[in-house]
Formats: structure tokens, C-alpha cells, sequence
């Protein structure tokens, strides 16, 4: 592939190719909590109608196109699902090209207090 022409911002990995793509991979914030954890990833340009974020076999996968300057900027990430985590429930929004996906805790992985009885 030529990377000659490809545009990256700061920390972001890209490659371009003959049709005027050219692929990012964005940067992501981790932020764990007892209750599960939070991705932010930078989208610029990004809508909702072209952004995809799918889950399969424990594999968190974003996909985005966003047209810039003659070219079409492809941004793909995947994350690891750990196993403690709900699919199932996970959340995401999108406001001016910031993506939130929460993916809390199963209910049985979390902590919980046990009171203790005097015998």
C-alpha cells in the first residue's frame, strides 16, 4: 500500500490506498470502573448512518466512513470483550464524532457486600 499521500492526526496509525481510502485506526481512552468499562474514540466527520459497532464472539468491533478532502477516511478498531462483561447490554452514542460505548459488568461479577450474622 502507499502511504506516501495517507493524512493521520496525532497518535492515530493510517495507510492509503488506490481508491483515495484511507485507513485509521483511532485512538481510544480506557476507562475501567467497578461497574464495567468505557471506550472514547475520536470520529471526526463520522455520522451515525456511517458508523457500525457490532459485538461477536467477544470481539467489540468499530467501523466508520467519513468523506475529507477528496478521500473517504475509514476508521476501524476492534476490542476485546472480557469475559466479566455484558454483552448483551452494551450502550453507545455518538456526538460530534466522540463515540461512548459503555460495556458494564455482568450483575453476577460484581461485587456485592455480605452481611454476616452472629451464630
Amino acid at each position: 500500500m502507499n502511504t506516501s499521500n495517507c493524512v493521520a492526526t496525532k497518535n492515530e496509525a493510517a495507510v492509503s490506498d488506490s481508491k483515495r481510502n484511507v485507513y485509521v485506526e483511532p485512538v481510544a481512552d480506557v476507562f475501567r470502573s467497578d461497574d464495567g468499562v468505557r471506550l472514547i474514540l475520536d470520529l471526526p466527520g463520522v455520522k451515525n448512518e456511517d458508523l457500525e459497532v457490532q459485538v461477536q464472539d467477544a470481539v467489540l468491533k468499530v467501523e466508520a466512513r467519513s468523506e475529507r478532502a477528496n478521500a473517504t477516511r475509514v476508521y476501524r478498531r476492534s476490542f476485546r470483550v472480557d469475559r466479566r462483561l455484558d454483552s448483551s447490554a452494551i450502550e453507545a452514542s455518538l456526538k460530534d464524532g466522540v463515540l461512548e460505548v459503555k460495556l458494564p459488568v455482568k450483575a453476577e461479577a460484581q461485587a456485592r457486600r455480605i452481611d454476616v450474622v452472629t451464630a
